[in-house]
């Protein structure tokens, strides 16, 4: 990689259980790639005030970031605020982690990911009202997250799998089984799915550089995302 360019940041976004870290293992296999942990970040991060001090500078240096928050405000979600504000900053302090040996920087707990995991465990019965409620909310405020990410994200890649696929891997990871239904869980992965997608339509209408793949079995894609991410790479050393 030539030395004046910077890695590729990849935000690797979709809900649990669908092969994000499983991809990010593979890539990481066959490419010059780093993971950026948020649980192990967390680990190293105090609570104190020069960590607040930091959030807010951050906030305050973008204008976009600000405006999401002020866009939840203003319609009465002060927890979704928050909850942006907070992820915001940490996927933007994860990014100045020192990486100049690596060709690609991938994240699979960035701010779009945790906002989105705010989404509820809907039963089929209320299933159509909160999902207007949630698309509508989100579909006011997508394009200000996406202009959001403009400085952290190079390109967006969203992995999704078929609802019976997901039923087993939900199963074999014992994601939330004895504690909710089933078609709770299910529901809320539909629910997901189309404010992903609209997403997705939405940061291709801005020109942001993002792809969506199913991700049925492992291995089956990184032949995909790695072509699209060297043909990222080759981009930014050209110019």
């Amino acid at each position: 990689m030539n030395a004046s360019c910077r890695s590729i940041r990849v935000d690797i976004i979709g809900s649990n259980c669908v092969g994000k870290s499983t991809l990010i293992s593979e890539v990481m296999g066959r490419a010059k790639a780093q993971h950026l942990d948020l649980a192990q970040f967390l680990g190293s991060l105090s609570d104190g005030w020069r960590t607040t001090w930091q959030q807010y500078k951050i906030l305050l240096n973008s204008p976009s970031a600000c405006r999401v928050c002020g866009e939840f405000i203003r319609r009465g979600n002060l927890y979704l605020a928050r909850r942006y504000a907070r992820h915001y900053f940490l996927h933007a302090m994860m990014l100045q982690a020192p990486r100049s040996s690596f060709d690609f920087v991938l994240i699979d707990e960035g701010v779009i990911k945790k906002l989105y995991e705010a989404v509820p465990f809907v039963t089929p019965e209320n299933y159509e009202a909160e999902g207007r409620r949630w698309i509508e909310k989100s579909g006011h405020i997508r394009a200000f997250i996406l202009d959001s990410i403009r400085d952290l994200t190079d390109v967006i890649i969203y992995l999704y799998v078929s609802p019976d696929e997901y039923l087993r891997r939900v199963r074999k990871r014992d994601f939330f089984i004895g504690q909710i239904s089933e078609d709770r869980i299910l529901a809320r992965y539909q629910l997901q799915c189309e404010i992903y997608g609209s997403l997705m339509n939405e940061a291709k209408i801005k020109g942001i550089e993002a792809y969506s793949f199913q991700y049925e079995k492992e291995g089956e894609i990184c032949d995909q995302i790695l072509g699209v991410l060297k043909g990222r790479l080759n981009k930014s050393v050209e110019i």
